[in-house]
């Protein structure tokens, strides 16, 4: 199979930095979350650790589309490590203490002229 590499754009320096360090990042042992930023107990703001983890994963995958697609030995393992870090509970456990929390509303309330 020939590819002709001339089409796809290179990768910056700084876009090669961002992949290393997600590669960083989504190398960390499980429960570490040295730079990510978070802001902790029940993950509710924008640095919650599932953003940050899924933006790492929006950015891996554009790259490896459109600058280097035939280097998927590369991009999948970093991408499984992603993947890993967001079935954490720690990343989750925000959607289970979400859909716990708060008042149950009677159904008469949500539909009252039925």
């Amino acid at each position: 199979m020939d590819v002709d590499l001339s089409k796809y754009p290179k990768l910056s320096p700084e876009q090669l930095g961002h992949l290393r360090h997600f590669h960083n990042l989504a190398s960390q042992i499980d429960g570490e979350w040295n730079h990510m930023g978070s802001q902790e107990p029940c993950q509710e703001f924008l640095d919650a650790y599932r953003y940050q983890l899924a933006t790492m994963a929006y950015g891996t995958a554009v790259a490896h589309y459109h600058h280097q697609p035939i280097l998927r030995s590369v991009y999948k393992p970093l991408m499984r490590r992603l993947i890993h870090k967001m079935l954490l509970r720690a990343v989750w456990g925000y959607w289970f203490n979400t859909s716990v929390g708060g008042t149950i509303i009677p159904l008469a309330y949500l539909m009252p002229f039925s």
